[in-house]
């Protein structure tokens, strides 16, 4: 990315989440997290891109977070926390029970 402005650097990491009732019912959902490719890598916590992806609202990379933090912002938490409302709001009337979790 080296010459592409700051302006230019937007960027996201995305999860996807799915599950599935015994009696076949789907329920998905979406979170995102926001940010901007950093120039330089910074901070150690983390993989991948951590240190580049860099958070405005957090004036830090993910690599910098504590994995508290990380983990109740990162995308993963926002998808997770989004389906369990889904299942939650979706579950009257449902008896069923699934073994399998």
């Amino acid at each position: 990315m080296e010459g592409i402005p700051s302006e230019k650097r937007n960027a996201y990491f995305e999860c996807s989440i799915a599950a599935i009732r015994d009696d076949a019912k789907t329920f998905s959902a979406h979170g995102r997290l926001h940010g901007y490719i950093s120039l330089q890598p910074v901070g150690c916590n983390g993989f991948g891109y951590d240190p580049v992806f860099y958070l405005p609202e957090e004036s830090c990379t993910v690599a910098q977070l504590d994995s508290y933090k990380k983990n109740r912002i990162s995308h993963r938490a926002k998808a997770i926390r989004s389906l369990a409302e889904i299942i939650k709001d979706n579950m009257g009337g449902y008896n069923g029970i699934c073994s399998e979790m």
